[in-house]
Parts: structure tokens; C-alpha cells; sequence
């Protein structure tokens, strides 16, 4: 198993994005939260932020 020090920069961001979304919240601030993504993935995240701001 992967210690979290160990994976890229891109997957820790994939991982505090998913943590985000699970965890309730009334406020979600996404501070650069497409920053090292790839394009696939921006995609993704452009979908569920669309989606939790209806």
C-alpha cells in the first residue's frame, strides 16, 4: 500500500478531491483544484461540480 507521502502530486490531488465530496460540507472551496490534473480527469470534476451546483 502506497503511503500518501509516495504518490504524485496529481494523485494526491485526485484523493483530497474525493475526501471533499464524501465528507459533508456547507462550504467547498476548490483552491486550484484542475493543477496538475489531467484532461480526463478535468473533464470528471467539471461534471460533478456542475452537478452539486444545481
Amino acid at each position: 500500500m502506497l503511503k500518501f507521502k509516495e504518490l504524485s502530486f496529481g494523485q494526491k490531488q485526485r484523493l483530497r478531491f474525493a475526501v471533499a465530496l464524501i465528507k459533508p460540507f456547507s462550504i467547498l472551496i476548490l483552491d486550484e483544484v484542475l493543477t496538475g490534473i489531467d484532461k480526463r480527469f478535468k473533464t470528471i470534476i467539471k461534471k460533478i461540480l456542475k452537478k452539486l451546483s444545481i
